[in-house]
């Protein structure tokens, strides 16, 4: 199977990330391109930007992420933008109306308060408890957001996950914008 072909078919999986760990390739499908939309490989000097709301986030009283704000990483994909792609206020924008379409659609309240970066180096470079590389990033574009790539959790296990997860909390943490 190719990095393709595995996102494709795994395009509506809420457990993509889960299922991506039992793929001997998956580190090395980041030199290969997941999506048709795809303008580009997402190179390790690319800098990414992460949506913030609250509360589920944040805590905004204290302008503290909470390791929630990442835990897409381990099943769905953690979400990011390249900046290579999008600009501040396109993110800004889609934020805005990310939050009004999920209220709307009934979920719990939420509302888009701030933004985060990292770089591609950053993400990729964090070691598990193990010292194994704990995640991977996938230039997984949209039709409709070609800036659109994924953090994926790419070792089996909660506890990996929790280690590495802190470090990349870290790291996001001290970049934080608030809208």
């Amino acid at each position: 199977m190719t990095c393709k072909e595995f996102f494709e078919k795994h395009s509506d999986n809420n457990e993509k990330c889960i299922a991506l760990q039992d793929e001997p390739s998956r580190l090395e499908w980041q030199s290969d391109t997941a999506s048709k939309h795809s303008p580009s490989l997402v190179d390790d000097t690319e800098e990414l930007c992460r949506q913030v709301f609250s509360p589920i986030h944040i805590d905004i009283d204290n302008k503290k992420l909470n390791p929630t704000a990442l835990n897409d990483a381990y099943d769905k994909g953690l979400s990011v933008f390249r900046l290579l792609y999008a600009d501040q206020k396109h993110i800004v924008q889609s934020g805005h109306i990310k939050a009004s379409s999920d209220n709307d659609a009934g979920k719990p309240h939420r509302d888009f308060v701030a933004i985060t970066s990292m770089t591609a180096s950053e993400v990729r470079t964090i070691k598990n408890i193990e010292g194994k590389l704990g995640f991977a990033i996938y230039d997984t574009a949209l039709e409709h957001e070609i800036s659109h790539s994924d953090v994926c959790h790419v070792e089996k296990g909660k506890p990996s996950f929790r280690s590495i997860r802190s470090k990349l909390l870290e790291i996001v943490q001290k970049k934080l914008t608030l809208i």
